[in-house]
Parts: structure tokens; C-alpha cells; sequence
């Protein structure tokens, strides 16, 4: 007898924690199905991008729905963040799982908690982190990080010559622009890339495509580098490029969540405004805060000079932080298959 899981798809960006559920469900003789809900043409939006999600539709065996339909199948259905609820008819019987993604929980948590079965967090002590402490809440992990990244494919996807490589996870145009400390943001991506070139490594730019850049056309003075964005959905752009990456330099993005769980170690500038969109962000301005306090995780002041940088990013990348690494994850977020995990506390057998 076909067994069946659902999952509402409201936009790109929930391929990254679908697909590995899809995948251990197929292992399981399970079948998957995605209820797409209708978007505005935002850069995320699967009209987008409709060859991508065809292609993962056909390599996973993922029957396609309308998300009109989706209370005739009233199977476990995951959603994100809480988002596809209001195309739920509760009386129809689902079960309802909504996974949390990077720090939006923080704002939407209690817009959907009630409405819902379970909320699968990285961890209890994310949760405490966020005061979203619950019964309903499931520490299993989060599939997203079950992705199967292998360097050698990833270099060739990417064309990237080899593993010397820095990535650089550009922050929003807002805050290239802004002063902090008395330099820019964009100054500190000059820094970075002379201290790039004088340790003999590749610079990777990874931008979001609504804060896309244009370096100069003179760039190439500083450093050999090259320029991405969120070309790929599923493994994601960011966690392929930091796979073949020894060094990640950061400015306060939950990107630190990846590099605690694929172990590349980080220099950090911290650039994020308190305010943002409206809303005193307070003591969580900086999402994920606690991670920065590990070793791997190299605080730098804006004012370092570039000479300075180099022999940081020498240091971290000459050290083997894998017990670092490992001490961290254990402690704040966790280790193995999180998608194993959740389809067994489902019952999914």
C-alpha cells in the first residue's frame, strides 16, 4: 500500500528542507507530493524558476498538486514557517508540521503555534535562545543540512578551479553602504580581498539575487575572485559554495549556521543595524549570536588593516578546528540525519 507525505510549497527557498524529507520518504516506500501555492513574481517564487522545480519534481518522483487540492489528500503535510495554513481545512484532518527557517520563527511563532501539530526546531537550546519554548515544538534538527555536497561535483557545477577558495557572503546593499566604525562595508570587502590575494586564495562572492552587486571593473587588481548568486535552490548556492571553501568571511548573517554545520571555520564583522524594516531587533539583532562565541569564529573590528586580515585568515585556516566544530554542534544545535529523524517521530516507517 503508497503511503504518502505532502508538503506545500510557497516558494524556492522550501526545497532546501523539503527535498531531503523527499529523499529519506522514498528510502521508505513512502511517495511525496508538492501542493504549489500561486506567488507574486518574487525572486524566490517557483514561476521563477520553473525548470528547477521540474527537475527536482522528475529526479524525486514528486507528484505536483495545485494548492486547491490539498485538503483532498489528508496526509502529514510540512510547510515552513507556518505559511500555506490558510488553504488548511483543520476539519479534513492533517497533520501539520512546520519547520522554522533561520530566525523568522523570532517574528512568527505565535501566529501559527495553535494552528499546527509540531514545530521542528534545530534545538532546545534555539528555542530557549528565542523564548519559543513549547510543547508542540520537536527538537530534530533540520533537514535543510542532510543535503548530500560532494567538492568534486561542485567545482565542476561551478567551474571553480579548485578547493583555495574564500567565500565571502555579501550582506545587503543597506549595509555596504552604511559607516560602521568609521569604514563602509564596501571598504571592508577591499580589505578582505587584498587579504585574499596575499594568501594565495580565490575569492568567492556569494550575493543574494535582491541585493545582487556590481564590483568594479577593476577588481581583478585585488584579487582573483568570482561572482555568484542564488543560482540553485536545491543543494543551495551558498552551502555548495562554502563546501569548497576554507574560509568563510561573514558580517553577521545567519550564514553561521551553515558554517557551524559544515564545519568552515569564519572571520566575522559585525555590521548588522539594530534597526531594521521598523523593528528594534534588541538582543537578537544578530541572529544565532551564540555561535559566534566559538572558536572557529574570529571577531574582527572594522578598522584591521588588510596585512592584519591576511595573518587571521592564515591562522584560522592552518588550524584544525574540527572539535571545535563538533563541541558547538553538540551544545547549541546537533549532529546527523536530522530527515531520519523526523519521519521516525512521525511514525513514517
Amino acid at each position: 500500500m503508497v503511503k504518502y507525505i505532502n508538503f506545500i510549497v510557497s516558494d524556492m527557498t522550501a526545497l532546501r528542507y523539503f527535498v531531503p524529507l523527499v529523499i529519506e520518504g522514498n528510502e521508505r516506500g513512502f511517495k511525496s507530493r508538492f501542493f504549489i501555492v500561486p506567488v507574486p513574481a518574487k525572486h524566490n517564487c517557483s514561476s521563477k524558476h520553473r525548470n528547477q522545480l521540474n527537475s527536482v519534481l522528475k529526479e524525486y518522483n514528486i507528484e505536483e498538486f495545485n494548492i486547491n487540492k490539498i485538503n483532498d489528500h489528508p496526509d502529514p503535510t510540512f510547510i515552513v514557517e507556518g505559511v500555506g495554513l490558510n488553504y488548511i481545512d483543520a476539519s479534513k484532518g492533517h497533520k501539520i508540521f512546520s519547520i522554522s527557517y533561520m530566525t523568522d520563527f523570532n517574528l512568527l511563532y505565535d501566529k501559527y503555534v495553535n494552528k499546527v501539530d509540531g514545530i521542528i526546531f534545530p534545538s532546545e537550546p534555539v528555542a530557549q535562545h528565542y523564548a519559543k519554548n513549547g510543547p508542540k515544538n520537536l527538537y530534530l534538527g533540520s533537514p535543510k543540512y542532510d543535503a548530500k555536497l560532494d567538492e568534486e561535483d561542485i567545482l565542476k557545477k561551478y567551474d571553480i578551479p579548485d578547493l583555495n577558495n574564500i567565500l565571502v557572503v555579501l550582506p545587503k546593499i543597506r549595509d555596504l553602504n552604511a559607516t560602521h566604525s568609521g569604514f563602509t562595508g564596501n571598504q571592508l570587502l577591499i580589505k578582505s580581498a587584498m587579504a585574499a590575494k596575499s594568501s594565495g586564495l580565490r575569492t568567492l562572492y556569494k550575493a543574494r539575487r535582491k541585493d545582487r552587486i556590481q564590483l568594479p571593473p577593476n577588481w581583478g587588481e585585488l584579487c582573483t575572485y568570482m561572482y555568484f548568486e542564488d543560482e540553485f535552490w536545491y543543494p543551495h548556492t551558498t552551502m555548495e559554495l562554502m563546501k569548497v571553501s576554507r574560509l568563510v568571511i561573514n558580517f553577521s548573517s545567519t550564514t553561521i549556521k551553515e558554517c557551524t554545520m559544515l564545519g568552515v571555520p569564519v572571520v566575522n564583522f559585525d555590521i548588522k543595524p539594530l534597526v531594521r524594516h521598523g523593528k528594534n531587533f534588541g538582543e537578537h539583532r544578530v541572529g544565532f549570536s551564540f555561535l559566534y562565541e566559538s572558536d572557529f569564529c574570529r571577531q574582527l573590528k572594522p578598522d584591521i588593516s588588510a596585512e592584519e586580515l591576511a595573518a587571521v585568515i592564515e591562522e584560522m585556516i592552518s588550524t584544525d578546528w574540527t572539535a571545535s566544530f563538533s563541541k558547538t554542534r553538540k551544545k547549541y544545535l546537533f549532529e546527523g540525519n536530522s530527515s531520519k529523524r523526523i519521519l521516525d517521530h512521525l511514525g513514517v516507517r
